[in-house]
């Protein structure tokens, strides 16, 4: 009986934020103007996600296009695409933008570069992919020169796991190595 009850009172708890969301969603919308809502981004600021998965690291790094090249918007002229493809060349040497502890032994691949446009905003999907001889030696991330290749970017929220660690903090231009773990 005690059990039905406490489900009944999580269920009116859910009930009410529900319609508290919704009514606040509501009030604040600008009524009778037709948008799309965007994700909320910071120029200047971006994500680093690594997983490190047995021998297999991953690296993906998501960022506002402002601050890879300079804009946002769809590149149409021929300056604009110039620059989106000088930028893609050079993020695909991982090797001289990011580097792990040297004792895990990893070799990175060739990085590629995706661009999510969404209205008149694009984000850059940044991934290196490496292969580690020893992963368990792998406890450090630095980069530096990513950070100096694209001056634009001034701190990336980080967040790394292994099969038996976690890290979250925070890169900036003062502080581009962290130790992981």
């Amino acid at each position: 009986m005690e059990h039905r009850r406490y489900l009944k009172i999580l269920f009116a708890v859910l009930v009410a934020f529900i319609a508290v969301n919704t009514l606040t969603s509501v009030a604040f919308s600008d009524s009778g103007h037709k948008h799309r809502h965007h994700g909320a981004h910071e120029h200047g600021a971006g994500k680093l996600q690594l997983i490190l998965d047995g021998k297999k690291l991953d690296l993906v790094l998501t960022v506002p296009g402002a601050d890879i090249v300079g804009f946002e918007y769809k590149a149409k002229s021929k300056e604009d695409k110039a620059k989106v493809e000088a930028a893609k060349d050079k993020l695909k040497d991982a090797d001289s933008l990011v580097t792990v502890s040297s004792e895990g032994s990893c070799e990175f691949s060739e990085g590629k570069a995706e661009i999510k446009q969404d209205g008149a905003h694009n984000k850059w999907k940044i991934s290196f992919h490496a292969e580690c001889d020893t992963p368990s030696k792998v406890n450090e991330l630095n980069v530096s020169a990513f950070l100096k290749a694209f001056p634009r970017i001034k701190r990336l929220k980080a967040e790394a796991v292994s099969d038996t660690k976690q890290f979250a903090g925070k890169i900036s231009k003062k502080k581009s190595s962290v130790k992981l773990w």
